[in-house]
């Protein structure tokens, strides 16, 4: 949030105000949460399967983070006519769309287990 609030001057306030709000999954789950499905892997792709599964990629133009992230760049071209652009734009955002339910559904999939074993 520090780096995009230097990237986007006019959000200097706003961006690291979320850094208090904001949790890292990863290292929840790294460090105390493991299911067999996982298959050695923390990734969100790896994840998300197994405590989410109705939720997935699979309709989207865009399927993965190094895609999205090319994306991102090539929305950065000066050249890029507007027709392409608004497609790479409308494409990229639903993708972070799909990313941020994933990880509420996460969030929501974690909070359900520790209810759940608090109560064994």
């Amino acid at each position: 949030m520090k780096a995009l609030a230097r990237t986007f001057p006019e959000d200097e306030i706003e961006l690291p105000a979320l850094c208090d709000r904001v949790v890292d999954l990863l290292q929840i789950i790294r460090s105390e949460y493991y299911h067999p499905a996982f298959h050695g892997s923390f990734s969100l792709k790896s994840v998300l399967p197994a405590l989410v599964p109705d939720v997935t990629y699979d309709d989207l133009e865009l399927a993965d983070g190094g895609a999205a992230a090319a994306t991102y760049a090539r929305l950065q071209a000066d050249d890029l006519p507007d027709s392409e652009r608004k497609k790479l734009r409308e494409a990229l955002l639903a993708y972070c769309a799909r990313d941020t339910e994933a990880m509420i559904g996460v969030y929501d999939a974690l909070v359900r287990e520790s209810k759940s074993s608090t109560r064994d």
